[in-house]
């Protein structure tokens, strides 16, 4: 079986050789829904540059989104082909190989432009890791984060195509279809993952049209609070 990075590489390098293709290209309206929601939630909206981290950047549609906001953008992804492709569409924005497992050494905090967002999104990027893998991403993440900072992401539904029986369970299934090794949330793994760190704006459980199929997922947007003085 090929690794996953080699099955994501292919496709992108299939969309790249392919600049109509549909589905790299495909519109998704869902940060613009969930930024309108937190409007009024987010300290500092309107005052650019804000700055913004796009974890599992895939072909760029949400890069894209947040530079014509006017955001300052880092775009992040394993795949070399996923990166080339969002580098060709968005090259106003700054891109990282890197594996969200291994942020603390790409993205060292305390380093100029690692950390002190204003916003992090990850769209369908962080439902592949195990539950040890999944813990450290999302607390690497809240490290990274501003205070007042948003944390936008979605996740794959207990009750997607492929999950496992046992909704409960943290163990990665292996798609049929691709190959791909994914992992399924219920409400109580994303509060696991949160860990009690932020202020939850809204959690959803969505049934959306993605590629020309119905897909079961969460939406979530949550805020890292504000550091208090005693």
């Amino acid at each position: 079986m090929n690794p996953p990075v080699e099955i994501w590489n292919r496709r992108y390098n299939a969309a790249i050789l392919s600049p109509g293709n549909a589905r790299a290209r495909e519109a998704d309206p869902w940060l613009a829904r969930w930024l309108e929601d937190a409007s009024g939630a987010f300290p500092g909206a309107g005052a650019p540059p804000l700055r913004a981290l796009d974890l599992g950047c895939g072909a760029g549609r949400d890069t894209a989104y947040l530079l014509a906001r006017g955001y300052a953008v880092t775009a992040l992804d394993f795949s070399a082909g996923a990166i080339a492709l969002s580098s060709r569409r968005n090259p106003a924005a700054r891109h990282l190989l890197a594996d969200l497992r291994d942020l603390d050494r790409h993205l060292p905090a305390g380093a100029p432009d690692n950390d002190d967002w204003h916003l992090v999104v990850a769209s369908l990027s962080l439902h592949y890791f195990t539950r040890e893998e999944t813990l450290a991403i999302f607390a690497a993440i809240h490290a990274r984060l501003r205070p007042g900072g948003l944390f936008a992401f979605r996740v794959n539904a207990f009750d997607e195509r492929g999950a496992p029986p046992d909704p409960t369970s943290w163990a990665p299934v292996t798609s049929v279809e691709d190959g791909v090794p994914r992992q399924y949330f219920t409400e109580d793994k994303i509060l696991t993952a949160l860990a009690g760190r932020y202020s939850i704006i809204s959690l959803r459980k969505l049934t959306i049209i993605r590629h020309g199929s119905e897909k079961s997922l969460y939406e979530v947007i949550v805020l890292k609070p504000e550091e208090t003085t005693s």
